[in-house]
């Protein structure tokens, strides 16, 4: 099914829905990282900054993927430039900080330990991907 949706076009036409799906997916981090910091007093916090995050996860792993894709499709090395190592340590980060902050509740007696772990790793996987979206737009040819 993918290899059909991919057919559409050439690779490099595929850049714009990149760069879409992966400043989408990290406003929407950002959004959830908003709602946790500054709206806690609210009974839904925790429910929308759930449903914001893995929103904004599941986007930037489908844009990493079509990255991939066009690498691939364009004949390319896979993470030999700085922006897509960067992007695969973000990956990699935001999953563990997803499965932290699920973690916090199921792990009730670590608590306090994974939720200064999922926070720090959040914030830092956010940075690296503003870094790594700004590295991206240097390989704009």
């Amino acid at each position: 099914m993918i290899s059909i949706m991919f057919q559409i076009g050439e690779a490099e036409d595929l850049w714009g829905v990149h760069a879409a799906l992966m400043s989408f997916g990290l406003l929407l981090l950002f959004i959830g990282i908003i709602i946790a910091k500054f709206l806690k007093q609210k009974k839904w916090w925790l429910n929308r900054h759930h449903v914001f995050e893995f929103t904004g996860f599941l986007l930037i792993v489908i844009g990493f993927s079509l990255g991939f894709y066009m690498v691939s499709a364009d004949g390319g090395h896979h993470f030999d430039t700085i922006h897509s190592i960067i992007a695969i340590i973000v990956i990699i980060l935001f999953l563990i900080s997803l499965i932290s902050g699920f973690a916090i509740f199921k792990i009730k007696s670590k608590s306090k330990p994974i939720r200064v772990s999922h926070r720090w790793l959040s914030l830092i996987a956010l940075l690296l991907t503003i870094i790594t979206a700004i590295l991206g737009l240097f390989l704009i040819d």
